[in-house]
């Protein structure tokens, strides 16, 4: 599964349709606006449902964790580096990686840091003057 993420990765050309070995397609496209275009292709035709559709749905959503929680980050910069990389678009690549960490850097501070509230903002009734 994770060979056929990173070849839709790495691929130049979108394909919109299945393949026959996938279960799960998705699509996640930055489109010329800006925006984030998700297209979900689920195999509900597939003959393992009907044999076990808890474990079916198991995998489904393990998948779904997977792409959601940053799992995939090394394999998505290796591609990205190893893959994407050439001499004309060096600096696009470099840039994308550069500013992928610095937005993780920033999620990563401390949320105490924003939040911070001074003593004397909380008991000043009860500073004597």
């Amino acid at each position: 599964m994770i060979n056929y993420i990173k070849s839709l990765f790495s691929s130049k050309k979108k394909s919109q349709s299945k393949t026959d070995e996938s279960i799960i397609d998705v699509i996640i496209s930055l489109n010329k606006n800006a925006g984030i275009d998700v297209s979900i292709f689920i195999d509900d035709t597939n003959k393992d449902i009907d044999r076990d559709i808890i474990e079916y749905s198991e995998k489904c959503a393990e998948f779904f964790h997977i792409i959601n929680s940053g799992k995939l980050k090394k394999q998505i910069l290796d591609i990205l580096i190893n893959q994407i990389k050439k001499e004309d678009n060096n600096l696009l690549i470099d840039n994308i990686v550069t500013f992928w960490s610095i937005i993780e850097k920033q999620k990563r501070k401390p949320k105490f840091e924003k939040a911070f509230i001074c003593p004397t903002e909380v008991f000043t009734k009860h500073i004597s003057k």
